[in-house]
């Protein structure tokens, strides 16, 4: 069986710090305009988020448009081929806040991923919240992330939304050094 997600939607989240709205879609229902090319650029490029994730793999090379756009078509392929699922936060006038993944169509356990701008405090916890009850909708029984060394941040989201440490899920070839899961069932 592959996942079942609904189609065209546009999931509501709150910000738990200032009320405000947002939206999770996935990334292919969305144009890839220069302005959302730029704000996925620049948030990738954030402290945080290019530390985490990028400096290694860009070796401190900043992340350039370029990039925002592979991410694009990439996201939208997996859509296409039903393997792997990619999600865009917007804000309120549509434009990219962050963005969440379930890496793999594996119904049993699928693992998510997520990064969110620092400019938006306080949405994702909620955010993971929501994917994780479309994962559950898509039929999903389990979803696990996988956190590095010194990422207390990230861990805080999961133990929020509910995630236990389980260290089965953990693939010590991807660097990490936890794992969270949550049952969806």
């Amino acid at each position: 069986m592959q996942p079942d997600f609904p189609q065209n939607f546009k999931i509501p989240v709150t910000n738990f710090k200032n009320k405000n709205p947002y939206y999770l879609v996935s990334i292919n229902s969305i144009d890839a305009s220069n302005t959302i090319i730029e704000a996925i650029a620049n948030i990738c490029n954030e402290s945080l988020i290019y530390d985490w994730l990028f400096k290694e793999n860009l070796k401190g090379q900043p992340y350039l448009p370029k990039k925002a756009i592979e991410f694009l078509n990439w996201g939208s392929n997996g859509w296409l081929k039903n393997e792997y699922f990619v999600f865009l936060l917007l804000d309120s006038e549509g434009s990219p806040v962050g963005a969440m993944d379930i890496k793999s169509a594996d119904l049993a356990a699928g693992e998510v991923g997520y990064w969110c701008s620092s400019k938006h405090s306080g949405l994702t916890s909620n955010a993971l919240k929501c994917l994780c009850q479309l994962a559950g909708t898509a039929g999903f029984k389990t979803v696990f992330a996988q956190t590095k060394a010194g990422n207390e941040r990230s861990e805080k989201v999961l133990t929020r939304c509910g995630f236990q440490l389980n260290q089965d899920y953990l693939d010590l070839s991807s660097g990490c050094t936890s794992a969270f899961a949550l049952d969806l069932n």
